[in-house]
């Protein structure tokens, strides 16, 4: 069965990876250590002693990057993923990256006496789109986050805690009480 070779300008990292990758040698050398010794025969052709141990000795101590093709590629299915028994960890998209009133918030907790909200958008300040969209209806998205008990039901006490209360610092009750004034 003919070897693959190596073409007059190709790179011999690229040639390792095209020649490991072969269907034939696929096939013919199914041992993939056999396989590499092939193909690093036949990258090393040409250099001489010092060069091709250098040649060897860097790939075996950092291997090779294999071409990504169709055939090669994989992806797991579901069921083919192992389950070892560690607990899931609940990611709360509220918690992880807090919106525009939280961060103000924070910066008012921070500076205390001295908060002075930022005078323009230079410094800081909101834009009038941005404060829209802090204060618009939460996408699908960020309603299956609200969503604690995944019911599919957004109860309207869990929407004030978490899109509009909380990042003022109010609770629902403080919330009910400032805007029913």
């Amino acid at each position: 069965m003919p070897l693959p070779k190596r073409e007059q300008d190709e790179d011999r990292g690229a040639f390792m990876s095209r020649c490991m990758s072969d269907d034939k040698m696929n096939e013919e050398y199914s041992d993939r250590s056999q396989r590499a010794a092939v193909c690093i025969s036949k990258a090393s052709e040409g250099l001489d002693m010092i060069a091709q141990a250098d040649f060897q000795m860097r790939f075996s101590e950092y291997g090779y990057e294999e071409e990504l093709t169709e055939d090669n590629f994989y992806v797991p299915a579901e069921a083919e993923y192992e389950d070892f028994g560690e607990p899931e960890e609940e990611w709360d998209i509220a918690e992880a990256k807090p919106g525009l009133w939280e961060n103000i918030r924070k910066k008012k907790e921070r500076e205390g006496k001295n908060y002075r909200p930022a005078k323009t958008e230079k410094e800081g300040r909101p834009t009038q789109e941005q404060l829209k969209r802090a204060q618009s209806e939460p996408s699908e998205k960020q309603k299956k986050a609200l969503d604690k008990n995944k019911d599919g039901e957004i109860t309207k006490e869990d929407y004030i805690n978490q899109v509009l209360a909380k990042p003022l610092g109010m609770g629902y009750d403080e919330w009910n009480y400032h805007s029913n004034k």
